[in-house]
């Protein structure tokens, strides 16, 4: 029996499992990246989520989808908003 993971469609635009969105391009090539768990701390992602979720509310207050072009730049801007963070060192 195939796992259910397996039989995701999807090929190419963004998804999320609940922590970062990802990005998907058909015939992509992709790389791993771990971080420390004391690198990020709970609080602050919790605060980068929170703003991302407020970009994401307007336009549903405007009831219309975001624009493939806007979910790539909340997608460039909570990226950024995320490496800026890792890139001073904060943490443990």
């Amino acid at each position: 029996m195939a796992d259910a993971h397996c039989n995701n469609r999807l090929v190419s635009g963004f998804h999320s499992r609940g922590v970062l969105p990802h990005l998907k391009r058909e015939g992509g090539i992709y790389f791993v990246v771990f971080r420390q768990a004391g690198s990020l701390p709970a609080d602050v992602l919790l605060r980068f989520k929170q703003e991302r979720e407020a970009v994401l509310s307007q336009a549903l207050a405007a009831k219309r989808p975001l624009t493939w072009q806007e979910q790539q730049e909340v997608f460039r801007w909570y990226s950024e908003r995320v490496d800026r963070y890792l890139d001073c060192g904060h943490g443990e």
